[in-house]
């Protein structure tokens, strides 16, 4: 699903995937919370708690395993921070000053 027409993946596709992936089970977690105090509100307190076990299994796991791959791969691959990009000697301890 995240790969590229050679069958390889690119980083930078796998990383939207994992953010994705992460916010769709957010909201579906979202959605089983509201489900659950709809439950308890209404003197289902047993239902609730299934309900709300369910959705931890279902969609918080899965949000902890694409943090841990994008903190992997971020980790081993830091991007360039925006003076690297334009060529400045940020970080250096030069200056990038023109003196005309």
């Amino acid at each position: 699903m995240r790969g590229q027409s050679d069958g390889t993946i690119a980083p930078r596709q796998f990383l939207r995937g994992t953010e994705l992936s992460e916010t769709g089970h957010g909201i579906g977690l979202a959605a089983t919370v509201m489900v659950a105090i709809i439950a308890a509100v209404d003197s289902h307190p047993r239902g609730a708690v299934l309900v709300l076990l369910t959705g931890v299994v279902v969609h918080a796991y899965p949000m902890m395993i694409q943090r841990i791959l994008r903190y992997r791969i971020i980790g081993a691959r830091p991007e360039p921070s925006r003076s690297e990009e334009n060529g400045s000697a940020a970080g250096t301890g030069h200056l990038d000053v023109s003196h005309n």
